[in-house]
């Protein structure tokens, strides 16, 4: 949910003339170091229970504009992931499950898997797979450093450049700035998603790593400027609260 209840969720949705909306949170490993979560088991589980008691407890106050797709902790232990696969959808009525494209430094796709997705298949549950650490990273570091501080810089310097424009309002943080601030990111994600599947076509024709690597950098980039663009342009306009 981000910054966001689930009223604020629905009232965003319904500015924007959206009906439902499927939420997930397949980033765990994120927060317990990538694919280090394989030695906490214990702690990832706990953290999978959680998030699917969340989910279904907000579900029950949006039924029918909030729906959500179950952690399970895949990477840790399949059989597990199997029972909680159960309990998330058919005592908590969640619609789906969320995983990602690595799991523990192990393909999605390799046998000990098979077990779950079939069990899945058998229930009819929808799977989304986030892409996260992939495979091949290694390749790309060299290139990633002016990744990161292009990011970095563009992200400062357009901070700044708000901050400047408005100094009066630089200090406040309000519904109206979390909202601004949403929209400035959704908005600059366009050019890093163009970015990204133009990298996608350049991979599949076997481009050369240094445009493959550029055409992210340059997506990170320019979607960085926008994202800023668009909130001055919003401080400055007539953005209305929700």
């Amino acid at each position: 949910m981000q910054q966001f209840t689930a009223e604020e969720r629905v009232r965003w949705m319904d500015r924007f003339g959206i009906e439902r909306s499927v939420l997930s949170f397949p980033s765990v490993s994120l927060y317990l170091g990538d694919e280090r979560e394989v030695e906490r088991p214990v702690e990832r589980k706990e953290v999978c229970r959680f998030l699917n008691d969340l989910f279904a407890e907000t579900h029950a106050k949006q039924p029918k504009r909030l729906h959500f797709f179950a952690d399970v902790p895949l990477a840790v232990d399949v059989e597990f992931s199997c029972k909680e696969l159960h309990r998330a959808v058919d005592d908590l009525g969640l619609q789906g499950i969320a995983i990602q494209s690595n799991l523990g430094g192990r393909l999605p796709s390799e046998p000990q898997f098979e077990e779950f997705f079939a069990e899945a298949a058998k229930m009819g549950v929808p799977i989304f797979m986030h892409p996260h650490a992939p495979y091949g990273r290694e390749k790309m570091m060299k290139y990633w450093v002016f990744a990161i501080v292009g990011f970095i810089v563009a992200n400062v310097l357009g901070n700044v450049v708000a901050a400047v424009s408005n100094p009066a309002e630089a200090d406040k943080n309000d519904e109206r700035d979390r909202e601004i601030d949403h929209i400035g990111e959704r908005v600059g994600n366009w050019l890093i998603i163009a970015g990204s599947i133009a990298a996608l076509v350049l991979a599949m024709t076997r481009a050369d790593h240094f445009w493959i690597a550029n055409a992210i950098f340059l997506g990170g980039i320019a979607g960085a400027l926008l994202s800023s663009a668009t909130k001055i342009a919003a401080y400055h306009g007539s953005f209305q609260r929700w």
